[in-house]
Parts: structure tokens; C-alpha cells; sequence
């Protein structure tokens, strides 16, 4: 049992901490994606997609040091959100990431299509 238990004991919490990144990045492309819908109305507005990605990652999940950046080029907006996971022991920093793009959206009149 002296031998058996830790090793039971390690692949159990293997197994949460890797359904822990597994969500946390899962969150991180739904911010990205949040953040895409949010900045493509309109004329686009990056710093609406960044704000709109934070909060989704704030009522998502518990991720630390979010970074999400947002870029408006060529009638494109990329939204870029990367975080550390969270981590049940201090094994190093698990970085999760995702990108998202789309095309602004544009009004165009009736008689212009």
C-alpha cells in the first residue's frame, strides 16, 4: 500500500489537472470568440472585443494573468487571449491560449449590393 497509494494518488490529481487546462483553455477561445463578435459591429472597436473578452474570462473562469489584446487591420479584427491555468500543485505555469478572427461587418445600402 506504502508504494501503490502515491502513485494512485499522483495519477488522480494528473487527471484533475489536466481537465483543469482543458477547461481553462476552452475559456480562452471562447473569450477570443466573445471578443470577435463584440468587435465586429460596426466600424470595429478593438478596445469593446478586449473589454467583452475580459469579462467572459472573469465569469468563465478563474484564469491568472490574462492578457487579451485586440487588432483592427485590413477589415479584419484578431483577438488574441492568453492565460496561465490554474494549478493544483506548483508544478511550473501551464500557459493557455487561443486566436480568433473575422471580418468587420459592414452596412451596405439597398441600392449599393
Amino acid at each position: 500500500m506504502a508504494i501503490l497509494y502515491p502513485a494512485i494518488l499522483v495519477v488522480i490529481l494528473g487527471m484533475f489537472q489536466i481537465s483543469l487546462y482543458w477547461h481553462s483553455a476552452n475559456a480562452a477561445e471562447a473569450a477570443a470568440e466573445r471578443g470577435v463578435d463584440v468587435g465586429q459591429i460596426g466600424d470595429g472597436d478593438a478596445a469593446a472585443a478586449e473589454e467583452a473578452a475580459i469579462r467572459m474570462l472573469d465569469a468563465a473562469t478563474r484564469l491568472r494573468n490574462p492578457q487579451v489584446t485586440a487588432v483592427i487591420a485590413d477589415d479584419r479584427i484578431t483577438v488574441t487571449v492568453t492565460a496561465d491555468a490554474p494549478r493544483l500543485v506548483g508544478l511550473g505555469t501551464w500557459r493557455v491560449g487561443s486566436v480568433a478572427q473575422g471580418r468587420l461587418e459592414r452596412f451596405v445600402p439597398a441600392d449599393e449590393r
